[in-house]
């Protein structure tokens, strides 16, 4: 078998012409103390189609619902009042 024809190099080159996820399937939790800054976040975020599938105020919350929230990205505040 050819070595550009192998199960590993056509799987290599199905993973790097993959797309990327679209916004409508993308799932976000949302880690910000602030509650003005966590809406505004949120809200640009679902303007521009992604799916807000959770949100905490500390460190400790996220650890508790992010778990089960299933997201497939977790945006975090760096300054969780004083927890980082």
């Amino acid at each position: 078998m050819p070595v550009s024809d192998s199960p590993s190099t056509r799987q290599f080159t199905e993973a790097i012409t993959m797309k990327p996820q679209s916004p409508e399937t993308t799932r976000i939790f949302l880690v910000e103390d602030h509650p003005v800054m966590r809406l505004g976040l949120k809200m640009m975020l679902q303007e521009r189609g992604y799916i807000i599938c959770g949100e905490a105020a500390s460190e400790s919350e996220a650890t508790t619902l992010l778990p089960g929230a299933q997201a497939d990205i977790a945006i975090f505040d760096l300054s969780l009042n004083g927890e980082t």
